[in-house]
């Protein structure tokens, strides 16, 4: 009886082992941790999203757009004895157009510049939970570890596999780090209606974009300066804009007599001074482009086309050119630029 007895305890030791063994491997389950990749390798996902700075102020249109605000952010590229908050609200609100409110950067820790570019004690005294950057940073890997377990987003995600200028991988990601993956799904879908609702318009209204050319530009002092079509989708792929046969593959500068060779039906221009832009207005050359003729020239504000590759600012550009091909409609005025 006794043997029977030390048999069964033994049983049941063994049992009860197992099915802890068991319960362990459940619990391991049920807590496996959620990871991204990162430019510096695979990382774990915040437990907590909150309390996080990042240091890229261009992030900081995709953050307010999935109603994440950051903890703190350098709000202008400018240091910040010499910044306010003008630089960056008007970049946001997108000539004047108030998009979001100002009242968004209430409560932001404007993170202060340094000849280092990073004032780490001011982030060490955030008391932060985490912190996201740009790959860019990655050579303070480990100083701003050392502050708070910090995220370099890859510079990969700026760009789609067939080389655009992309805004939607970095949106997807700042919202993984952020909790925030299904307000993204629903700004992409948004903004991929919005590119749709223009292509029938221009159908509706019987515009024939096929085999029309344009030309992204920067008028200053040292000529026309164009960009590559990548940089623009919303001007080519997407709304279905070409560029004119021939036209250099590099992006650099024309001379104004050069603009001619290549005659777009299109210019989208942006313009570091009125003042100088008023001599080119003012040259034969330019009166006799096609697209300054059939009053085809749009100016654009630094600020919202050149500054970010936000979701907001991807919005307001598709917008922008649609609006402008249906109907001439010109969103800026040249008292609003900023430098």
């Amino acid at each position: 009886m006794k043997k029977f007895t030390s048999l069964m305890l033994a049983f049941t030791f063994v049992v009860s082992m197992l099915t802890g063994c068991s319960n362990n491997e459940e619990e391991v389950q049920d807590t496996v941790v959620a990871t991204i990749t990162m430019a510096d390798g695979e990382q774990a996902l915040p437990s907590e999203f909150s309390d996080y700075a990042i240091l890229d102020w261009g992030y900081l249109d995709h953050l307010i757009h999935l109603d994440a605000a950051p903890k703190a952010s350098p709000i202008t590229s400018e240091p910040a004895e010499d910044a306010t908050d003008a630089q960056i609200v008007s970049y946001l609100d997108g000539y004047g157009r108030t998009y979001p409110d100002r009242s968004v950067l209430d409560g932001i820790e404007p993170i202060n510049a340094t000849d280092d570019g990073i004032d780490f004690e001011q982030l060490l005294d955030l008391d932060l939970n985490y912190i996201i950057t740009s790959e860019s940073n990655i050579e303070y890997s480990d100083k701003l570890n050392a502050i708070a377990p910090t995220y370099f987003l890859p510079s990969s995600l700026s760009y789609d596999e067939d080389g655009n200028k992309d805004w939607k991988q970095i949106h997807e990601t700042l919202a993984q780090l952020v909790g925030k993956e299904e307000e993204a799904a629903a700004n992409i879908a948004t903004y991929d209606e919005t590119v749709a609702s223009y292509q029938a318009a221009f159908e509706d209204a019987g515009i024939d974009l096929e085999g029309k050319t344009a030309i992204v530009t920067q008028i200053s002092t040292k000529g026309v300066q164009y960009s590559l079509a990548a940089s623009h989708p919303h001007v080519y792929e997407q709304l279905g804009l070409s560029l004119p046969e021939g036209f250099p593959t590099e992006s650099g500068y024309l001379a104004l007599e050069n603009l001619i060779e290549y005659d777009p039906d299109y210019l989208f221009i942006n313009v570091e001074s009125w003042e100088d832009f008023a001599t080119y207005e003012a040259s034969p050359i330019w009166q006799n482009l096609t697209a300054v003729q059939n009053g085809n020239v749009f100016e654009f504000a630094h600020n919202v086309w050149n500054r970010s590759n936000g979701s907001m600012v991807a919005l307001m550009r598709v917008s922008d050119v649609g609006d402008f091909i249906l109907d001439g409609t010109q969103v800026t005025a040249r008292y609003d630029y900023i430098d």
